[in-house]
């Protein structure tokens, strides 16, 4: 992805994605995440990237990959012009993956990119499937997500508080059930956090607040 070697890539991905529930989960983030950074269009390797989501969510070590491929694929899904079939799945899957990582290998930026992710895709719907935002396991990342991510914000920089800033926003319109309890505190202590670091936001991550 990095040297865009799109033939190359394009040959990865026809030959992996038929193979995917034998490589590892950061192998399978890392080549979704050159696939969509490199615009690669067959549906297929996305499908099978969404099956392994759902059935290998286990395979992931860390949250740095399962924030990397959040992030491919709110990428193929923007980029495809809105969610392709099985996002909701996959998604569901990340959350699997990443609510025993929390507060294991997981740092601001990962846990603010998987959030960011997350939120852009809340209002998606798989055919055959509940809203993702409905889906219970949601709602219990969300509620492990939040602790973490409050117990760092102080720490995390500008761009990542920007981002937890409009996962919850996402999340606020949504999913009302968790406004109390986590959404409003949390907000809180990103409004302290921005108060007192206004000076390191750029017009981007305003935006994105």
């Amino acid at each position: 992805g990095r040297l865009k070697l799109r033939g190359l890539l394009d040959s990865l991905c026809t030959y992996a994605c038929c193979r995917l529930n034998g490589f590892g989960g950061r192998e399978v983030a890392e080549l979704t995440a050159a696939a969509a950074k490199l615009g690669y269009r067959d549906q297929i390797f996305f499908d099978a990237v969404t099956l392994f989501c759902q059935d290998k969510w286990m395979a992931f070590r860390c949250l740095r990959d399962v924030s990397l491929i959040a992030v491919a694929l709110m990428r193929r899904s923007i980029e495809s012009r809105g969610p392709f079939p099985g996002l909701t799945v996959a998604f569901g899957g990340l959350c699997r993956a990443a609510a025993p990582l929390l507060g294991q290998s997981a740092n601001s930026r990962d846990l603010a990119e998987f959030l960011y992710s997350l939120g852009h895709v809340l209002d998606c719907c798989s055919q055959g499937h509940e809203p993702l935002h409905e889906e219970p396991v949601v709602a219990k990342l969300l509620a492990a997500a939040v602790a973490s991510v409050r117990s760092d914000l102080h720490r995390a920089s500008a761009h990542d508080i920007a981002k937890v800033v409009g996962a919850m926003a996402s999340a606020w319109m949504l999913i009302p059930s968790v406004r109390e309890l986590l959404l409003r505190p949390c907000l809180a202590d990103a409004a302290q956090a921005i108060r007192f670091r206004i000076d390191m936001f750029s017009v981007t991550d305003i935006s994105l607040t």
